[in-house]
């Protein structure tokens, strides 16, 4: 089993990427997350990967109190190396993204709100081939 885990402050977005990976992800292969709290990230995906679950692919806003997405990322990066990220953000500020860009940590960006293509496209990017994505 891979684990996703959404992360974002608002559940609005929580309740929406839920529906629309689980419409298209094959949920005997993923074990889809829903994170309100930045802070807890890190310990679910710890648990999760005791328990045999391997992280794949966090998908996270960038604006959060406590712990924002450029930080949340560095740390989930440092932790686990291999997990692919995807950042969400409803401020078109793209400087504040940069630096993640930059560093090689994230392997996209989706603006708030999305489109589903911009979803999909994002989620065929890091899914293996036989599980792309080809409508949400």
């Amino acid at each position: 089993m891979l684990g996703i885990y959404c992360v974002d402050d608002e559940m609005v977005s929580l309740t929406a990427l839920d529906i629309q990976m689980r419409m298209g992800l094959d949920e005997s292969k993923y074990v889809v997350e829903l994170i309100d709290d930045s802070t807890k990230v890190l310990g679910v995906i710890k648990t999760h990967e005791a328990s045999g679950i391997r992280p794949f692919l966090m998908i996270t806003d960038y604006y959060m109190p406590l712990l924002n997405g450029d930080a949340l990322t560095r740390q989930v990066k440092a932790a686990f190396p291999a997990i692919q990220v995807i950042v969400l953000s409803g401020n078109s500020n793209i400087q504040a993204i940069n630096g993640l860009v930059e560093d090689d940590l994230v392997c996209a960006f989706i603006g708030k709100p999305w489109k589903r293509s911009d979803l999909i496209t994002a989620l065929n990017r890091v899914l293996p081939p036989a599980d792309h994505i080809t409508d949400l």
